[in-house]
């Protein structure tokens, strides 16, 4: 029995001393997600061609793969998929991030002939899902083709990612892994070529054969192969089989249609404010609805740049809301048509006692300093490149007439009305924060704004995190409005 057992470890663990051939073509990176990295290594096109997309495939390698060295995860399959690319001339990303020693991809026993998906992702899982979304974020990905493949370890790896996200991807190709049975509803409609060999003894056979019938059975049309006579190691075959490649290329997810967001507009105290409610069956039924507090709403916004991230607030059952105070600058004046709103959302239309502020640029003003008065009203703050700093944007010069003061004066009463030095009942109150900022910003410099209230945030005990954005400026780019992060923490604070 020791016997069998060793030798399906070595199976498991096949290929570690395999070399690593063509790693030049992948760019050794590390993602870092709060105090926790994971090690990755990234393909890119040759030439990026602007307002053009391209696909994503994730590459879960197998337990013999795990470690440090951020080179083991290309042995099998990451060179294969790269040279069908180039020689099909279908430039893509590739990531392929690598578990740390001692940790899995699933936090299930292999050798089992079953196992019930854990409630959340392990650890790693939960770097990789996080690493994926920046990526898609981050770069110009094809939202309609995005691939995930793995193997063994990495096989269990597909077949849970695409269990937790099963709208994400376009098509998925897991290989001698082993998946939940009951998550097979959720599959039904995803393009899945599954491959293992049909003598395998580490993974067994019966893993894949009985998720591909669970899918069917729940109505799904899944492609297996099984390779006959073959032990663990059926991904050799399957990466170079140009057939399956081609194939997985192939795939498109169509895009899901949302529909236009039901703008409800009225005025408060004269101005005019706007209020987006979800769908009714998002809506928990007794409950407070849980909102997110947008700004600046001026003529035109938020706009279209802003559907994505509120299309997401939508889909879990978050309301959208704003006024219009015109260029207040965080004013007296401003904070107290902002009070009034929030008076009217919370007692006549049932919203939450709690609202997640969201600043976009000169909105982090009027936000920020509403929020120093209220902090019991606040779940949390996001921020995208926000003013916090009336001396650094618009100056006061620029901003002196909204408070209906001189320069002179407003600079005496500076600290009454300035975001960076009102943080302290904030602080106290534990409110979280999260900031997305460009390096390059010139508008609201980083280092005045975001940067300054980060220093004196944690100074205060505050918790914050500052995303800073190398080589990007006060623009419209596309990563602002669709970074997944920014969102995730909007939504966990609000449904919190």
């Amino acid at each position: 029995m020791k016997k069998i057992q060793l030798i399906a470890l070595t199976l498991l663990v096949v290929g570690v001393a395999g070399s690593v051939q063509g790693d030049d073509e992948f760019a050794a990176k590390t993602y870092t997600a709060g105090k926790e990295t994971l090690l990755y290594r990234i393909h890119s096109p040759a030439k990026v061609e602007a307002g053009k997309k391209y696909p994503l495939i994730v590459l879960f390698h197998g337990a013999g793969e795990r470690g440090s060295d951020n080179k083991r995860q290309l042995v099998h399959g990451a060179s294969d998929i790269v040279k069908f690319a180039k020689a099909t001339n279908q430039p893509v990303f590739f990531i392929a991030p690598q578990c740390p020693r001692g940790l899995q991809w699933v936090n299930t026993p292999w050798g089992k002939l079953s196992h019930t998906m854990p409630k959340g992702p392990s650890k790693s899982m939960a770097l990789a899902i996080g690493l994926i979304k920046k990526t898609v974020a981050d770069l110009p990905v094809d939202n309609t083709r995005i691939y995930v493949t793995g193997l063994s370890m990495g096989g269990f790896a597909t077949w849970d990612i695409i269990q937790r996200m099963p709208d994400y991807f376009a098509a998925a190709m897991p290989v001698c892994g082993g998946a939940d049975t009951a998550q097979a509803v959720k599959l039904k409609t995803m393009p899945i070529w599954c491959f293992h060999g049909g003598n395998d003894r580490v993974v067994k056979t019966k893993r894949s054969r009985d998720m591909i019938a669970a899918i069917k059975k729940a109505g799904g049309a899944p492609k297996y192969t099984e390779y006959p006579g073959v032990g663990h190691n059926s991904w050799s075959a399957t990466f170079k089989d140009k057939k399956v490649l081609t194939w997985l290329f192939e795939q498109k997810k169509t895009p899901k249609k949302t529909a236009p967001l039901k703008k409800e507009l009225f005025k408060i105290a004269g101005q005019p404010a706007f209020l987006i409610l979800p769908p009714a069956d998002k809506i928990k039924a007794g409950a407070p609805v849980p909102w997110v507090w947008y700004a600046p709403t001026l003529r035109g916004l938020p706009g279209g740049a802003e559907k994505w991230m509120f299309d997401q607030f939508m889909d879990k059952g978050i309301a959208v809301a704003g006024v219009n105070v015109g260029e207040s600058y965080g004013s007296p004046k401003g904070r107290a048509i902002y009070s009034a709103l929030y008076k009217h959302l919370v007692a006549k239309r049932g919203l939450s006692k709690k609202a997640c502020l969201l600043a976009r640029s000169r909105g982090g003003l009027m936000l920020y300093n509403w929020a120093a008065e209220n902090p019991q009203s606040v779940a949390c703050i996001a921020g995208i490149y926000p003013v916090c700093n009336i001396s650094s944007y618009p100056g006061l010069k620029r901003a002196c007439g909204a408070y209906e003061m001189t320069s002179e004066q407003l600079a005496e009463k500076l600290t009454e009305h300035n975001p960076i030095d009102r943080l302290a009942l904030l602080a106290k109150a534990k409110t979280p924060i999260f900031h997305i900022h460009g390096d390059k910003d010139t508008v609201v410099p980083l280092d005045k704004n975001s940067g300054e209230l980060k220093k004196r945030y944690d100074k205060l005990g505050g918790p914050m995190t500052l995303e800073v954005v190398k080589g990007q400026g006060h623009n419209m780019w596309h990563g602002w409005f669709h970074s997944q992060k920014l969102v995730d923490f909007v939504i966990a604070n609000a449904k919190n």
